[in-house]
């Protein structure tokens, strides 16, 4: 039998296998080190990312309160007066007849609109700012889109219905496209609300001096929507 320093080769061939476990585990040991400090990082990260998002929606809160207790609920446009599609981020799709003059604002929505002071259009144009500014985050993937779905939607839908108006009018004046990306956040925040059981239930309202107004509300549940809203739901399709 082959010896080395007195051993036999069985002995250093079950020195080799301890010396080859004691190394595995070392690397699963590593491997497991790094994860947890990834993770913790990614943590931190995502939660600067959710105080920062506060930060952004905190800034204008004062904006926002001024809108929702001054704007007259006639100014309100109703959720049939928005386009089926919102408009893509580099392409502007063409609307049909039909659609363009079911957008057209009513005459109340109008003498609303010549009623309203500069000082409200000036808080308008704020919230319209800073929501285009967060939208813009959210698109280019520097904010989770499910979360600030899931904590700002109905603030989404209320500003959205109160400043189109006013979006639509500075646009018309200065052209092109100002603050369309308002269109598509409440696109996400209105199909988040219906595939949702628990908020679809819930109308969107705004309540102010003149009384109580509902902006939206999620349509009927068929069994074709119900599947259609369970599929997006599983993809977080919003």
């Amino acid at each position: 039998m082959d010896t080395f320093l007195g051993h036999s080769s069985t002995f250093w061939v079950g020195v080799e296998a301890l010396g080859v476990c004691a190394y595995t585990f070392f690397v699963i040991f590593t491997l497991w080190f790094i994860y947890r400090q990834v993770r913790t990082a990614a943590k931190a990260f995502q939660l600067d990312a959710i105080c920062r998002l506060q930060q952004l929606v905190d800034d204008f809160r004062e904006d926002r309160h001024t809108l929702f207790t001054t704007c007259p609920l006639d100014l309100a446009i109703s959720h049939e007066q928005f386009a089926r599609k919102p408009p893509g981020r580099r392409k502007v799709k063409d609307l049909a007849d039909e659609e363009r003059r079911r957008m057209v604002l009513t005459e109340k929505q109008a003498g609303a609109l010549r009623s309203i002071s500069n000082e409200l259009r000036e808080r308008a144009n704020c919230v319209i700012a800073r929501l285009n500014d967060i939208g813009e985050l959210v698109e280019n993937g520097f904010i989770d889109r499910h979360f600030f779905l899931g904590k700002y939607h109905v603030m989404i839908v209320r500003c959205c219905h109160l400043v189109e108006a006013i979006r639509r009018d500075e646009e018309t004046r200065h052209g092109g496209s100002y603050g369309q990306r308002l269109l598509r956040m409440r696109h996400w925040a209105t199909t988040y609300n219906d595939i949702w059981p628990k908020h679809r239930n819930v109308a969107i309202a705004v309540t102010g001096p003149q009384g109580r107004r509902v902006l939206y509300q999620s349509p009927s549940s068929t069994a074709i929507r119900r599947v259609i809203w369970a599929i997006r739901r599983w993809l977080l399709l919003y």
